[in-house]
């Protein structure tokens, strides 16, 4: 920047302590501590005799006049300093990338609870601008991708028999009113797809079957086929019981710890009762595979 050592020298014994300590915190706050400390270590023997104390050396300068030299300063040991009120400040916008922008805080809590749903979390950075440089760091250190062809067993005969069971699935659950309702919630379908189809999930429901059946299938919105697969506290021996014994069209089901019902249309049950059935003689007969 063209400074000499001795027009900073001159400029620092002009300051107060109180503004020492300011240009210590900005500094910081600017570069960071350690970027401090390797600009002082690049100054002279005199300005690191002046800034060291600052920057968390075993002892402080202290004096009684608001203007000084160096040779006037008391060194006060860390024993016998005095507890201070840390000032805060307001920063310098300029000094300092715009943040994101944010919405009240009490506008965005009003509208969290007048619909129902939870508070939405808040984190904000207190520096954007060292926080983007550390980000794009990290981001630098990642690694590449790594692709490995691998033997594994896939499951070939099930694309064609749940193409089948999704046109039986959206036929059955599908109303008067054109709405595709979800078994487990019995709430329509959350969306259409651009045909104007609903989107829903054909999830199996017996998993220990050796034979593809396409009746054999739920139709579920995305939340309940979530539960179902990765949630479900009623094992399969159950499941098999319910269907074969029941006498009404909705069987209790256990997702995500809490007790569910899922509700058929007649011709679905009456198609599994018979899948049962079958699969329950297939399994008693060894050459049945």
């Amino acid at each position: 920047m063209g400074v000499s050592i001795q027009e900073i020298i001159d400029t620092i014994k002009s300051m107060s302590v109180l503004e020492f300590s300011e240009m210590h915190r900005v500094l910081q706050e600017e570069y960071g501590l350690k970027e401090v400390k390797a600009l002082a270590e690049s100054a002279s023997a005199k300005v690191e005799e002046v800034l060291n104390p600052l920057m968390g050396d075993e002892t402080v300068l202290s004096t009684a006049s608001e203007k000084h030299d160096p040779e006037e300063l008391e060194v006060v040991p860390v024993s016998k300093r005095q507890p201070s009120v840390p000032e805060k400040v307001a920063p310098n916008p300029e000094r300092r990338e715009p943040k994101f922008k944010e919405i009240p805080q009490v506008e965005l809590k009003q509208k969290h609870t007048e619909n129902g749903i939870p508070e939405f979390p808040t984190k904000t950075s207190p520096n954007p601008q060292r926080r983007a440089i550390k980000d794009e760091e990290t981001a630098q250190e990642a690694i590449l991708k790594k692709y490995e062809i691998l033997p594994r067993s896939v499951r070939t005969s099930q694309p064609e028999t749940k193409a089948m069971a999704r046109f039986d699935l959206q036929d059955s659950y599908t109303n008067a009113n054109d709405e595709m309702v979800c078994q487990v919630c019995q709430k329509e379908m959350p969306f259409r797809k651009p045909d104007s189809t609903h989107y829903f999930e054909a999830v199996q429901f017996i998993k220990d079957l050796k034979k593809e059946y396409p009746q054999n299938y739920l139709a579920l919105c995305p939340t309940c086929a979530a539960k179902f697969n990765h949630a479900i506290y009623t094992s399969i021996e159950s499941l098999r019981k319910e269907v074969e014994t029941a006498e009404t069209l909705e069987l209790p089901i256990i997702l995500a710890r809490e007790a569910c019902t899922i509700l058929f249309v007649e011709t679905h049950l009456l198609a599994l009762k018979a899948m049962l059935k079958v699969a329950r003689q297939g399994e008693q007969s060894p050459g049945d595979s």
